[in-house]
Formats: C-alpha cells, sequence, structure tokens
C-alpha cells in the first residue's frame, strides 16, 4: 500500500480518520469457532497458553488467529500484549519448540528423495547415534557427541515404516532416517514453506530438528502444512485483504504470492501418510477425526520435558495449527527445572500427562465441527504408485575405496553416504570394508547409505577352545576320539585326573606338539 502523507503524523492521520475501509481476510465463523474452543479447553489466568492459526491452502489466507490470553497489561486477570499465534516481527513472542509436528518436513524430504512408503527401520525404544553420521547442507556434521533420543513410550519399539513410524510417532525411527535424508533437504523445504524460528532466525541444522528443537509460531506452521494440503503450493500468509478510501476508490488489493516447493506426487505422498496418523489403528491422531467422516489428514506434537504439545490439522480447503505452551518459556532459570505442562491446571481440570492429542487436538476437532459445514466435502488424490514403491537403484561396490572416492562413487550414483561406524579391519585406515546396504542391493535413489571404514587395527583374533582332559600324562594312540568331538583323529589316551590342555580352535584335533596347562 502506497505512503498516505509526507509525514508520520500524516500516515496515522490517513489511517485513522481518512476514511479508509480495511477488509481482513478473517473468516468470522472460523474466528468464532476458534475463540469458543479454546475458551471450552483453557482459563485466561492459567499458567499455560493457547495459540491458534489458520491459515487457507492455496492463498495464504488467515482465516483465524486465536489464543487464550487476552490483549492488555494485567498479568493477574492473564493478559499480555503479545500475540503468541505469530512471530516476533508481527507482534509475537518467540514461539514454541514445534515437537514431532517437524517430523512433516523429514517424511516430505524421504519421499522427495525416492525412499518408499514401505522402506522399515528397526527402531528400539532408545538409539545411540553419533553426531558426525549425519550430514547438513556443508556436509558431515563434525562433532565428537553422541545424540541419544528415546521413544515417549518404553513399549514402543520394533520394525516401523514411513507410515507405521509416523502414525505412531516413532522418534528412533525419524532420527535414523534423517541419517538417510540428511537435514539440509527437510529444512529446505520448511523454510520454503514459510517456516523460520519464530525470532525470524534460520532453522538450527542440528540432529534433533527432526524431533521439533526449533521454536515456531503456529502461523508459520499453519502456512507451512497448508503448503501439503495445496499439493506442494505454498503461499505467503496474509490477513488484508482489501483497502478503500472515503470514495470507494481502492488503496490495495493483496495478490496471492506463491510458489511450488513440492512436486504434486511428492504432495499427495505426504497427505496420505498424514491422513494415516487420523485414520489407520494406533495412529495417534484417531480421536481427531471428524464426525462427518470426511479426508482430514495432521500430526501430533510432543516436545521433550512435554514444555509445549501440538497439534495441526487439515482438511483440503483449511490448515489450522493449535499450540500449549507456557509463555514464560520453556525453561525455568530461577528453579533451574524446565516448564513442562504436565500437572498444569486447564480450565480447573488438572492434567497430569499432556500429550498433542489430548489438549490442542479436542481444540482443533471442536473447532472444525463448528465450520465444516461451511466447506464442501473433498478428498486428498491418492498417491502415484511410484511414490508408495519409491524409486530404487542399485548400490555401487565401494568396498576397498578410500572415504572420499566411495562418496565421490556413490554420489555420481544418487546416492549420499554417512560414516555408521569404524571397525577393525586388515586394511588401512580410512577404507571402506562393507557397507549398510551392501553391494548391488536395490536402495532408494537420492537416500543415505552407510560406510563401514576400517579403523586400521588388525581384527582381534579368535580365543582357542579349551579342552579338558584327565591326566597330566599323555601318549599318542593310533585311533581315538578327540575330547568333546566325538571326531576320530590322532589324539590322547589318559590315565588319571589332570588339568586342561589348551586345544586349537578347529574341530579336529592335530598331533599336539606341546601342551600349554591351565589351571
Amino acid at each position: 500500500m502506497g505512503e498516505r502523507g509526507a509525514t508520520p503524523d500524516e500516515r496515522v492521520a490517513a489511517r485513522y480518520r481518512g476514511g479508509l475501509t480495511i477488509r481482513t481476510t478473517l473468516d468470522r465463523d472460523a474466528q468464532r469457532a476458534a475463540r469458543d474452543a479454546i475458551a471450552d479447553q483453557i482459563d485466561a489466568t492459567d499458567d499455560a497458553a493457547v495459540a491458534l492459526a489458520s491459515v487457507e491452502p492455496g492463498t495464504g489466507q488467515i482465516k483465524a488467529l486465536a489464543q487464550s490470553k487476552p490483549y492488555g497489561n494485567d498479568e493477574e486477570e492473564g493478559q499480555t500484549t503479545l500475540n503468541l499465534a505469530v512471530d516476533q516481527d508481527m507482534g509475537g513472542g518467540g514461539g514454541a519448540q514445534s515437537g514431532s509436528t517437524f517430523k512433516a518436513w523429514w517424511l516430505a524430504a524421504a519421499i522427495e528423495q525416492g525412499i518408499a512408503l514401505n522402506m522399515s527401520i528397526n527402531s528400539p525404544y532408545q538409539v545411540n547415534l553419533p553426531v558426525n553420521s549425519f550430514e547438513g547442507c556443508d556436509g558431515q556434521i563434525r562433532s565428537t557427541e553422541v545424540w541419544r533420543p528415546k521413544n515417549y513410550d518404553t513399549g514402543l519399539s520394533g520394525l516401523f515404516n514411513l507410515r507405521t513410524g509416523t502414525e505412531r510417532s516413532v522418534n528412533t525411527f525419524y532420527a535414523q532416517l534423517a541419517q538417510q535424508t540428511g537435514l539440509c533437504d527437510p529444512l529446505r523445504i520448511a523454510t520454503e514453506a514459510g517456516v523460520t524460528q519464530a525470532t525470524g532466525d534460520p532453522l538450527d541444522e542440528y540432529p534433533s530438528n527432526v524431533l521439533g528443537s526449533n521454536p515456531v509460531s503456529p502461523l508459520a506452521m499453519a502456512e507451512g502444512y497448508a503448503m501439503f494440503a495445496a499439493r506442494g503450493v505454498h503461499c505467503e500468509s496474509y490477513a488484508v485483504q482489501k483497502v478503500t478510501d472515503r470514495d470507494g476508490e481502492d488503496v490495495f488489493n493483496a495478490e496471492p504470492v506463491c510458489n511450488r516447493v513440492l512436486a504434486k506426487e511428492h504432495a499427495d505422498g505426504v497427505n496420505d501418510v498424514l491422513r494415516g496418523v487420523m485414520f489407520n489403528s494406533g495412529g495417534t491422531g484417531v480421536r481427531m477425526r471428524l464426525d462427518d467422516g470426511r479426508d482430514a489428514a495432521g500430526k501430533t506434537g510432543t516436545t521433550n520435558d512435554t514444555v509445549a504439545v501440538w497439534w495441526i490439522g487439515y482438511i483440503p480447503q483449511l490448515t489450522t495449527a493449535v499450540a500449549v505452551f507456557d509463555p514464560r518459556g520453556a525453561y525455568d532459570y530461577e528453579n533451574q527445572r524446565a516448564r513442562s505442562l504436565s500437572g498444569y491446571t486447564f480450565a480447573g481440570e488438572r492434567i497430569d500427562n499432556v500429550c498433542g492429542s489430548c489438549v490442542p487436538g479436542p481444540i482443533w476437532k471442536q473447532m472444525m465441527e463448528a465450520i465444516v459445514g461451511n466447506y464442501e466435502r473433498e478428498s486428498f488424490v491418492e498417491p502415484d504408485p511410484t511414490v508408495v514403491q519409491g524409486a530404487l537403484a542399485p548400490v555401487p561396490d565401494v568396498r576397498g575405496r578410500s572415504q572420499a572416492d566411495a562418496e565421490r562413487v556413490l554420489r555420481e550414483a544418487g546416492f549420499r553416504a554417512h560414516v555408521a561406524d569404524q571397525v577393525p579391519s586388515q586394511h588401512p585406515a580410512g577404507t571402506v570394508v562393507d557397507t549398510q546396504p551392501g553391494p548391488y542391493s536395490q536402495h532408494p535413489s537420492g537416500a543415505s547409505v552407510a560406510l563401514i571404514i576400517s579403523s586400521g587395527s588388525p581384527p582381534t583374533p579368535p580365543k582357542q577352545r579349551r579342552c579338558r582332559v584327565a591326566s597330566r600324562r599323555w601318549t599318542r594312540s593310533r585311533r581315538s576320539n578327540c575330547p568333546r568331538s566325538g571326531r576320530s583323529s590322532s589324539s590322547i589316551s589318559v590315565s588319571r585326573p589332570g588339568p586342561a590342555i589348551r586345544w586349537p580352535s578347529s574341530r579336529a584335533c592335530p598331533r599336539p606338539t606341546a601342551v600349554a596347562w591351565s589351571t
């Protein structure tokens, strides 16, 4: 909108006394439904706060912005001067860690790289992953630290794939998936979809980001997930649609600013997997399924120490992100502890185990049930079979090559590489002795191949077998039985008890030329 006045005072006067009519993108029904759903779950004076943002896919129009704490300076009444749903440059705060809702960016990158939806990873309750086994935008991360992520439930372990690992929000699956996808592609997709830290800073590039360690705003995440609903097209969010002057002349007309982030078929794959979060047995979002049964998709998010919980859900025409967090910050520096929401009171009810599906999820469902009748019943597009099956290619045989040479060969074949382990070997240090998956295996194009590198130390010889005989005196007989083996060979005869003889590891009993006693 052009400047209306030569000085700041003139521009303020034009805005407030110039007869301007400002039309916003907000939907009254959505705004009212959001406000009511929040008020039914939490009080303004509760320590925790709820912030919500709704964005229309394909246009970026903001349809609702709401929060549990009203505007004002009276903290005893639960008021705040911050808009908790937006980034700092819009008058917001520092945002909240997004938890597992951030896994969607790694899901999108995996599909874009050709990883099949049924690609499985053994995912125990906890894994120990060297940080230097992850690859960032500038190559392998240099670190000696070990990351030890674990699942929210001690009983959650086993073999999971992109579908089941997402539906059940398996942390150790996604941590290992990040070794294959790398960190750069997922964070690039998130950034191109409009997601930055709530402070405006770029997203941190660190392995734990796959589990949502970056603090973000609900509006940014609603805008980002709207890209999936719009089949890969991101549109910048905006709230002012049109401005006219006192004569009815247009002063400003908003035009959507959009760009393609994902190919349609890749976005369709993401939508199909996130739909399973709500519709497949074991999904963390099944309780948010809409009563009329229409297509919807979404993802729960719960952070470490439960300092924030999220639900981001969408139908093809509307995406809404709901975050619950303590606006004072995730960490209580005075008492030296995290501000865990578990045990907080919500509208007079204490909740000991706060989760994405038990506070923000029901807010989303209540809001959507009130307005979903305003939208035509639409379905997500079924994913292309090539997305489901993934794009596979044979892994080159790089055994015997240096790490740098192996990475070059794999890169030329369409793969990435990371060092998974160093093992004793007769090969020189730094030589590739094996890969996972092995040579000539079919592996998703664009995914990472794990390199097993020689440490340069020779392997430890196998321990010798110990056979016990009954005498210190021995003689050779022409044919008898080996001790314990039952095989016929030149052996010993015994006459009285004695200590043990150390035999070679071979099952056959060679003629002994010396006896090593062990007592």
